[in-house]
């Protein structure tokens, strides 16, 4: 919780290897952590350039991307997550979010899948499947999948409350309590 050391630390750090892409990295995770959303975007574009394949900078960077509003670059942010590691069930996640966002629902649906299907104990996945098919009018196969998400964390709040607004939704609302 100590973002300005931190930060002063890592900066001091990149003086002496300005070229590390795990420094630029850190540094952008703690600017990150503190909503400076277009400073951080700097650091984990050093971190990329540093090293092409760093999947967690290209993932972070298209949140930041998408906490701005801008979804096409948090797209290809997510894509070239996917590119150096196919198997990156957060960045199929996250992409599906911001396809979600931009109306393509046929691919935001077939992202959270490919989620799933790499992590088949991905909570969030199954949410966002979840949220997705209630708002296309799909509440059962809605409520299927955040059954699952509780079977994986019974604790989850959020999946609590998705699957109660949609009881309440289909009108069960002694379930939905």
């Amino acid at each position: 919780g100590l973002h300005d050391e931190a930060e002063f630390s890592y900066k001091t750090a990149l003086k002496l290897k300005p070229k590390s892409a795990e420094i630029n990295f850190n540094l952008a995770q703690v600017i990150y952590e503190q909503a400076r959303y277009l400073d951080a975007i700097h650091y984990y574009q050093q971190a990329t350039k540093q090293q092409s394949d760093f999947v967690a900078a290209h993932v972070n960077l298209g949140a930041c991307y998408k906490a701005l509003g801008r979804l096409d670059d948090a797209i290809s942010s997510y894509k070239n997550a996917l590119k150096f590691n196919p198997e990156h069930a957060d960045a199929y996640n996250n992409l599906g979010v911001v396809l979600k966002e931009l109306g393509d629902i046929a691919q935001a649906e077939s992202c959270y899948q490919a989620a799933i299907a790499i992590n088949a104990d991905y909570v969030p996945a199954y949410n966002n499947l979840g949220i997705l098919l209630k708002d296309t009018g799909r509440k059962i196969e809605a409520e299927s999948f955040y059954l699952k998400a509780l079977k994986i964390d019974p604790l989850r709040a959020v999946t609590h409350s998705n699957l109660a607004v949609l009881l309440r939704e289909l009108g069960r609302f002694a379930d939905s309590e």
